[in-house]
């Protein structure tokens, strides 16, 4: 019964149980839900899985960008790497128990787009595609990509 609800709630979060890219060959990039989290300033996406063996959610990955100068109002895609105050737009991290590899490189190149106006109470879809820079950190060099649907939330509301 519990892998049928997590199957129904994988199918609401846009048919796909895991992202893509050559980042999967080194951690596990499966997900069940998608979270969309949104301030006036900042808007996040996690792709998050049940912790095995314990209560709470591992943050497979999570991508957030400040949204300063951006029109909310309209479909977007957000550069990541753009500059704002000094800082790249994007960054991205992963929070896995049992394992420390959660500082991940800078963005190469990398996009978060919104099919539609991304509105905290309306179901968002959308898609993401990074390339992380080189280096010989974990996930230098790696892509991260896939597709994404879910209810855009305030953070403690």
């Amino acid at each position: 019964m519990k892998r049928l609800a997590l199957a129904m709630l994988c199918a609401a979060c846009g048919g796909s149980t895991g992202l893509q890219g050559s980042l999967g060959s080194d951690v596990s990039l499966a997900y069940t839900t998608v979270l969309i989290q949104s301030t006036p300033s900042v808007i996040g996406v996690s792709f998050e899985t049940p912790t095995p063996g314990q209560s709470g959610e591992d943050i497979v990955l999570k991508v957030t960008a400040t949204t300063s100068g951006l029109d909310l109002t309209k479909p977007l895609t957000i550069d990541l790497t753009t500059l704002v105050s000094g800082a790249q737009r994007g960054s991205v991290v992963r929070v896995v128990s049992g394992d420390g590899r959660g500082d991940l490189p800078t963005i190469q190149r990398g996009t978060l787009a919104f099919d539609s106006a991304p509105t905290a109470g309306k179901t968002v879809s959308g898609t993401l595609n990074i390339l992380f820079a080189a280096g010989s950190a974990f996930a230098s060099g790696r892509t991260v990509f896939g597709d994404f649907s879910a209810l855009i939330t305030v953070p403690g509301q």
